[in-house]
């Protein structure tokens, strides 16, 4: 079976090329998965310096050996472009990060490009050796190793934080193929080590996962029930209780409404830091983290309008803190944005065949700002081009 046959991910490169380069960027994809985040860091170097922003570069060239990008990953760069326009037509009101997101979009593209020219043998691999690493660095954290910029309790892995690592757990756990070898294996683990990053949002993100899957497969359902109990009583933290308890004592309908009234109508991006961080002293009923997304998403939608609905406000109004990639994404280049990115969803959706995986990747980037972390978008890719390895397979040998 010829691996280029299946990689839907396609390149026009001379055969002589290809092993060579395969081998070089299976290499340097092993090191952007697997290098801690803020390993130079640890060492002395600047904090806005990043072992996988390095390699990215060396990747760049790597998959400028091979060839032309395919329309799967251009998508990106269409992105990209569209990023910088907003950025432009909103007077770079995000200042730096107004150019830095059209980078990284563009640097993404390459790096997916670089996944995609991998053989079956060599993704499988990088994949596992992905997750050895990640099993590892979080058993060095539980021995009181500082492997990130010291979360405390709460693991995080090689990732830049916790809300990343759960993410990319809550990959793991939503998409991975059940022929694959280890599975219900790396299951259990995925779903101790999401509840070891003590993050609300996977919470509630397995919770409305688990209920699109009671329709359409009860037994299922049961034992990931089962599951997340049984993790739950050997791992979980009075965090989750205060969540439950707050949530249901609630008044809902009143906070929104009063909060809505309250917040001003954000006009730039001193206006939203300036309310945002007062969040806190703000806060009112709700657990700290629960309140901080409420009062966070009011704050932003705050700051639409229909004229910017088609362009938003441009790429890094918001700073770093959104709690929402996709209310990112809409906010900050408008529905444009929202539609280039679904492209890009529907046709990893495509390549998966997994049942729900549209559904899957929006709840993650829904309740988690993690679209534009180092490695969650290219683990996706991963991951899905596995998946699409396992569906070729499957139908070759029912032939």
């Amino acid at each position: 079976m010829s691996d280029t046959n299946i990689n839907s991910f396609r390149f026009r490169t001379p055969s002589e090329k290809k092993s060579h380069v395969q081998i070089v960027t299976a290499f340097l994809l092993l090191l952007y998965f697997t290098l801690p985040h803020h390993a130079f860091f640890l060492f002395g170097f600047p904090s806005t310096v990043k072992p996988a922003d390095v390699i990215s570069i060396l990747l760049v060239a790597s998959v400028m050996l091979v060839g032309r990008l395919s329309k799967e990953v251009i998508i990106f760069i269409y992105l990209a472009a569209w990023y910088l326009f907003c950025s432009i037509i909103n007077n770079l009101q995000g200042a730096a990060l107004s150019l830095l997101f059209p980078m990284k979009l563009l640097q993404y593209s390459f790096i997916l490009a670089a996944i995609s020219y991998l053989t079956l043998a060599q993704r499988r691999k990088l994949f596992n050796q992905t997750v050895l690493t990640t099993v590892l660095l979080i058993g060095l954290e539980l021995l009181g190793f500082n492997i990130g910029l010291n979360w405390g309790e709460r693991v995080s892995a090689q990732y830049g934080g916790p809300y990343e690592l759960s993410a990319i757990l809550l990959v793991i756990i939503f998409f991975l193929p059940r022929e694959y070898s280890g599975y219900w294996f790396l299951i259990i683990a995925a779903f101790i080590a999401l509840f070891l990053t003590d993050t609300k949002a996977s919470y509630l993100a397995i919770l409305i996962w688990l209920s699109m899957k009671a329709f359409y497969n009860l037994r299922q359902i049961l034992l990931f029930t089962a599951l997340i109990m049984i993790v739950g009583t050997v791992t979980v933290e009075s965090r989750v209780f205060d969540l439950v308890e707050s949530m249901a004592d609630f008044d809902w309908s009143f906070m929104v409404r009063t909060l809505w009234t309250d917040l001003p109508h954000i006009r730039n991006t001193a206006d939203y830091t300036f309310y945002w961080e007062q969040r806190e002293a703000a806060q009112q009923g709700l657990d700290l983290s629960t309140w901080s997304r409420l009062y966070t998403y009011l704050l932003v939608f705050k700051s639409v309008s229909v004229s910017t609905m088609l362009y938003g406000n441009g790429p890094g109004f918001y700073g770093m803190a959104v709690d929402s990639s996709l209310l990112r994404i809409f906010a900050e280049t408008g529905f444009v944005g929202l539609l280039l990115m679904s492209v890009f969803v529907r046709r990893l959706a495509k390549a998966a065949h997994v049942s729900n995986f549209t559904l899957g990747f929006l709840l993650i980037v829904l309740l988690s700002d993690v679209f534009f972390s180092s490695r969650f978008l290219a683990f996706v890719v991963l991951l899905t081009l596995i998946c699409r390895d396992f569906n070729f397979e499957k139908n070759s040998y029912s032939k």
